[in-house]
């Protein structure tokens, strides 16, 4: 008898173990019908949203609401729109906060939120917006914070963003004012706070200290897209801009006309259409004299840089040092350490000491790909190595513009002609063409769209030229006497491919009148300008 007894003895324990993990492991929730399920997910009937089983097809919340959205797997809840308000249902359809908000937000709370003091019994709350006016609130539709905000920021910081009676301040979960409601604007860069008052700009810190005064009309991010992700922010004060460096929460004077572009704390600067560079410190690094400047590395501040001097163009580093003479027309980097020099319309390869690797000159060097670079002679292209040495020349149909004064020149041509024939012939130059889809598809740059729309099949590549062609000849008539009038600003946008692209719109004259057009996303590709998109008129 006594092993009998111990074996129900061991299956109880055994029980009560498994029932504790079970309560352990899986959440409990006060209402059962909101336990979570597996198989559902939100659809659409009749042009109307609702919640069914996917396995058994079983319909849990009719389908009569605008929109749904399922909060998570770990919470059984679901937000829905209806007639234009939102609320919150639960898994059975059960409404659990009424449709009464114009705007409800779901905040999940984790037990390392600097606000657990506050919320220390609730997984979630939601920010919601009534008669325009914004608070918290929790599942059990308990006010948190009321609803006296005219706009919250919430970033699950101990303290954020708020504004009320139409000006913005720093408050926390219990209402409790962190910065006082005295600006116009406010909102986060990383853990600092971009301000306005009086419409001037700066940052304070999340305490208020002010970490650049507020003094600027303009805190802007550079225009060049690779950048996007460093620190730097150009400042501008009476039309001189200057630049602010988020992460040491340090700035320099707004003294310059321009600041084009960054590499590594080295930005370069423009005065009276002259070209330096300074650093953080605001210490004049290269001095203001150059014709123009241009960083080949966004990232390696020992890389030389391009600098034009009495219409010439040669390679200088950083410390001054002069590495290859002021005696080309143009130079590009082509990768790897070269870089292609071109003098009347011939170009060679020469490394950064400015030695010179090919053994002749062409119409157009390309970019190097895994130690090969294209070369143009004509409608010939041949391949040469890393060394100089050159394959055997082949017909190819490779077609465009190698630099961009020439491209914008042809399309004043083309525009002012009237000739068809002219247009067209300036559409199929500055369209991408075979080589350009090759050096796409070898090179793995991913940014534009043309592989894309070529795979979906949106168009062939043969109808691009017409496409431009049936856009520009809606600019007729609007565009005579047409002349260029400047570049626009044009950036690195991939260093390994050596991609350059004009950013925002290039400036012509059009009789008594400047235009600004959009020549659609225009990128230089293995060293031949391409357009990626349609033009456009600018605003």
């Amino acid at each position: 008898m006594k092993w009998p007894l111990f074996i129900l003895l061991c299956l109880l324990s055994g029980t009560a173990y498994s029932q504790q993990n079970v309560e352990k492991e899986t959440p409990i929730y006060k209402d059962p019908a909101s336990l979570p399920y597996k198989n559902v997910s939100p659809s659409m009937r009749n042009g109307k949203m609702g919640l069914a089983n996917t396995r058994t097809l079983e319909t849990l919340i009719p389908f009569e609401y605008d929109n749904i959205e399922k909060i998570g797997d770990a919470f059984p809840y679901f937000i829905a729109q209806q007639n234009g308000n939102y609320g919150v249902l639960d898994g059975q359809g059960k409404t659990v906060i009424a449709f009464d908000y114009q705007q409800l937000l779901f905040h999940n709370i984790s037990s390392n939120d600097p606000y657990e003091d506050v919320l220390s019994d609730k997984d979630f709350i939601f920010q919601v917006k009534k008669n325009g006016l914004s608070g918290f609130i929790d599942i059990h539709h308990k006010t948190i914070l009321p609803l006296v905000y005219e706009h919250i920021y919430f970033d699950k910081s101990s303290s954020f963003p708020a504004s009320k009676a139409g000006k913005w301040g720093m408050i926390n979960l219990k209402g409790e004012i962190k910065i006082p409601f005295q600006y116009e604007e406010m909102g986060s860069i990383g853990n600092v706070y971009k301000v306005a008052s009086k419409g001037l700009k700066g940052f304070i810190s999340k305490e208020g200290k002010v970490l650049l005064p507020i003094q600027y009309t303009s805190i802007e991010r550079f225009m060049n897209n690779a950048l996007k992700n460093t620190p730097y922010y150009i400042i501008t004060n009476n039309s001189k801009k200057g630049v602010w460096d988020s992460k040491t929460q340090t700035y320099t004077a707004a003294l310059y006309d321009k600041i084009t572009d960054a590499c590594e704390g080295n930005f370069i600067v423009v005065n009276n259409n002259k070209y330096g560079i300074i650093n953080t410190k605001n210490e004049l690094i290269i001095p203001i004299q150059y014709d123009h400047l241009k960083f080949f590395s966004l990232k390696d501040p020992k890389q030389p840089l391009l600098a034009m001097a009495k219409g010439k163009y040669g390679l200088i580093d950083l410390s001054k040092k002069q590495v290859v003479a002021f005696q080309y027309d143009d130079i590009q980097s082509i990768s790897g350490g070269f870089y292609k020099a071109c003098t009347n319309g011939k170009c060679k390869v020469i490394d950064a000491q400015g030695r010179i690797i090919t053994k002749e000159v062409y119409d157009n060097i390309g970019i190097y790909i895994d130690g090969e670079a294209s070369v143009f002679k004509g409608d010939q292209m041949s391949i040469i190595n890393a060394y100089g040495d050159q394959g055997k020349f082949s017909s190819s149909d490779a077609r465009g513009y190698t630099d961009l004064k020439t491209l914008l020149e042809a399309f004043a041509t083309a525009m002012n002609s009237k000739n068809d024939s002219i247009i067209r012939a300036f559409c199929n130059n500055v369209t991408p063409d075979k080589h350009t889809v090759s050096f796409l598809e070898r090179s793995g740059f991913k940014d534009p769209s043309l592989l894309y729309d070529l795979r979906k099949k949106a168009y062939a590549l043969e109808d691009v030229p017409t496409m431009w062609f049936d856009r520009l000849k809606r600019f007729t008539g609007k565009l005579e006497n047409l002349q260029y009038v400047d570049n626009g600003i044009t950036y690195l946008q991939s260093e390994q491919f050596c991609v350059e692209s004009v950013v925002g719109s290039t400036t012509f004259k059009a009789g008594d009148k400047e235009v600004k057009i959009k020549l659609g996303g225009l990128m230089r590709v293995d060293g031949f300008w391409k357009a990626f998109n349609l033009p456009s008129m600018a605003d």
